[in-house]
This record gives structure tokens, C-alpha cells and sequence, in this order.
């Protein structure tokens, strides 16, 4: 099934939060924001291109595993979700050409793109929007239902990663593994830090992908905001009652010049 043509749109908007989500042969998830992702012409439902810059986990793992997803989140709270087959990457040809000539990589301070990645759709679901309200109501719910129990994450993570993760005005993602080999990527826009290592959230859109998931299972986190700060937390994730906490066992930073770059737990 391929994506909608308002679903394909959102991918081609160039400040909106794109995530691709990756599994290495062994089914760990790993989540990356990839600004870079965009309807190939022609085929706007049907394949996306993105730049391979700087993603050396993300493209071992293509290599690894061709199973991968996509989400998209703009700036008026539009999301879309596709599940994708990673099909090579092009060092040259109208790909490369394609990835090279637009804006984000035209302006880009750090690198260019070694090629152009190519990822077929295989299973989309419909656009949706998420509710700001929902958020707000999402944010003030997690603190009440059951807690996590004993047996937390490895560390907290720094103060001013730990605001970024639990800030409203961040973009937040969630990918854990599914069923079907797939990793599953959805929005999780209210999410709240705990001390002994522990994030709790809320899916923003598409709940009913959660029947597909692999739980308990490792999974990660990943944020973008609006300044472009990126990071990546990566644990143990389970269900609490009608919401998900993941308990904290590394994190990175995901943006320029330091992607991959383990950062420091805050023991307790």
C-alpha cells in the first residue's frame, strides 16, 4: 500500500521532523532524524530518497537489514507513518543528483552526502493530525495511572537533555521492533523524564500500532527541537497501563559535528 498523496506532501516539506528507524541483524532499533527524506518525483507515494550524511549506524544497519520506517511530524502537528524497504544506496545518477540539489544539503556547514540512499513503501497508513489539547492533556495524565516498577535505567540522563526530552515544543519518536520484522516508528509528544533512569510517554498518533510491536523489547527514543537539537535515548521498553516507559540504558547525541557520541549518564 502506498502513501497517500497528503501523506507524501508532508515528506516534502523541508522544516517538518523526519525519522527513519532502522534494525541491525539482530533486531536492535535504532532511530535517527534524517531531514533529508523526500518523495522521489514521479513517485511520491511510493519511494523516498534521503542523504547518506553522517549516519553510520542507520546506513550499517540498512546494510544489515533492509526493514525499515519512516514518520514524518510538520509544524502544524500533521504526522504520517510508512513502513519501507531499504533498496541501496546510489553514489551517482539522478539520486545523488536529486539529494545534492536540495536546500538542506545546498546550505549544509558540515558535510555533503556520500550517496543517496532508496527506500521503497511497502505499507503506509493514512495522515492523521495530532490534537495540541491531547498533548497538553497526555503531558498532565502522566503523572497520575501506575509507575514503573523497581529495577530502573542505568542513570538519568543530563539536565538539560533530560528538558529537552520532556519539553512540549520538542518532537519526540518512539521505534521498537515489530512482529513482522519492521521496526515500528510513532509520535510520542508527551513524554516526562523520572529520576532512576526512566522516561514515561504517550503515543501521540497511531496507538493501533502498538498491537504489532515486540514488548518488552529494547527500543529507542528520539527528539528534534526546535532549534535543531537532536537526541537519541535507548532502553528497555514496556507498556504502563496505557502508556509506554522506557527505562534508560545509553544516550547519544544525534546532531552535527557529534552524532553517535555517547553521553554521560547521571548515576544516582
Amino acid at each position: 500500500m502506498e502513501m497517500t498523496e497528503g501523506a507524501a506532501s508532508l515528506f516534502e516539506e523541508e522544516m517538518a521532523a523526519k525519522f527513519l528507524a532502522t534494525r541491525d541483524a539482530g533486531g536492535r532499533v535504532n532511530l535517527s532524524v534524517v531531514i533529508s527524506l523526500q518523495p522521489w518525483p514521479g513517485e511520491e507515494g511510493k519511494k523516498l530518497v534521503f542523504a547518506d550524511m553522517m549516519m553510520g549506524r542507520t546506513r550499517r544497519n540498512l546494510e544489515e537489514d533492509p526493514r525499515a520506517a519512516v514518520l514524518v511530524v510538520n509544524g502544524k502537528l500533521r504526522t504520517a507513518v510508512a513502513k519501507v524497504i531499504f533498496r541501496g544506496f546510489h553514489r551517482g545518477g539522478p539520486y545523488k543528483e536529486f539529494v545534492d540539489s536540495s536546500p538542506i544539503l545546498r546550505y549544509n556547514a558540515y558535510s555533503g552526502s556520500r550517496a543517496a540512499g532508496v527506500l521503497e513503501v511497502v505499507d503506509a497508513l493514512p495522515e492523521t493530525s495530532i490534537p495540541l489539547a491531547a498533548v497538553i492533556l497526555g503531558k498532565a495524565l502522566l503523572a497520575l495511572g501506575p509507575r514503573p516498577g523497581a529495577g530502573g535505567g542505568r542513570g538519568d540522563l543530563p539536565p538539560l537533555v533530560s528538558r529537552r526530552f520532556s519539553s512540549l515544543t520538542s518532537v519526540k519518536a518512539l521505534a521498537v521492533p515489530g512482529k513482522d520484522g519492521h521496526p515500528l516508528v510513532l509520535p510520542v509528544m508527551a513524554l516526562s523524564t523520572r529520576r532512576g533512569g526512566v522516561m514515561v510517554m504517550v503515543p501521540a498518533a497511531y496507538r493501533e500500532m502498538l498491537g504489532g510491536a515486540v514488548l518488552p523489547a529494547l527500543g529507542m527514543a528520539c527528539l528534534l527541537t526546535m532549534d535543531a537539537k537532536s537526541y537519541k535515548a535507548e532502553g528497555r521498553v514496556e507498556r504502563l497501563g496505557g502508556r509506554l516507559a522506557l527505562f534508560l540504558e545509553a544516550a547519544y547525541s544525534a546532531m552535527p559535528p557529534l552524532v553517535g557520541e555517547e553521553i554521560e549518564l547521571v548515576r544516582a
